[in-house]
This record gives C-alpha cells, sequence and structure tokens, in this order.
C-alpha cells in the first residue's frame, strides 16, 4: 500500500506545469527507481533478482547524478515519469496485463545483465 501512495503522490505531483518536465538524467534516475519499486512490489523477485535489479537501478541512478536517498519518493522526478508511463501505477493496481509486461520486461532485463548484482 505505501508502494501505491507513493507512486499515486508522484503522480499528483505533476499538476503544476512547471514540473511537468524532467532532464534526461532524472528522467533515468526517476525509471529505475519505479522500475526497481514496482518489480519489487509486483514480480515476486527471487533475492538474487532482487539483488541484480538493485543493482542495475543503483548504476543507473548514480550514473544520472543521484542518490537512493534522493529519488525515493521524490515527487518531482518520478511524477513526471509515471504520467508519461502509466503502465506502473496500473501494474501496483495489479492488472494483470500491466504485472504480466512489468514484470516479463523486469525478467528479460535481469537475464541479460547479470553482472550487475551488489
Amino acid at each position: 500500500m505505501k508502494v501505491k501512495a507513493l507512486l499515486a503522490a508522484a503522480a499528483l505531483a505533476v499538476s503544476t506545469p512547471a514540473l511537468a518536465a524532467n532532464t534526461k538524467a532524472q528522467d533515468n534516475a526517476a525509471m529505475a527507481t519505479v522500475v526497481y519499486v514496482t518489480a519489487k512490489t509486483v514480480c515476486n523477485l527471487s533475492a538474487e533478482e532482487d539483488r541484480t535489479l538493485k543493482g542495475m537501478s543503483t548504476y543507473v541512478i548514480e550514473g544520472s547524478g543521484f542518490s537512493w536517498d534522493e529519488m525515493i519518493g521524490n515527487k518531482t522526478y518520478v511524477g513526471p515519469f509515471l504520467v508519461d508511463h502509466p503502465i506502473y501505477m496500473q501494474a501496483v493496481d495489479r492488472d494483470p496485463i500491466a504485472v504480466g509486461s512489468v514484470c516479463g520486461a523486469v525478467r528479460a532485463m535481469i537475464a541479460n545483465n547479470k553482472g550487475f548484482s551488489r
């Protein structure tokens, strides 16, 4: 439930036009954050899959100039990403097609990037 509230609050944060656009770095970091949080919530990841995805997400977030602490709960960056990519909110709402799409893509990403485990 906390994840749904976090994602919903972030989506609402974009109601102000000044917050409606991210830089490329902000969008990349937001994407990595949303993918990890959503997958951890709905995909029943194994411990190994979780470590790999967390490592991949950390790599993208830090490579974009941010930290996990800056991104978790960051409505300014995550909100616009969620508006542009509503499938993540649909997955958190347990829409079976969205869950399948998100979890399938995440598992494919993990399978292709085993070296990112931290």
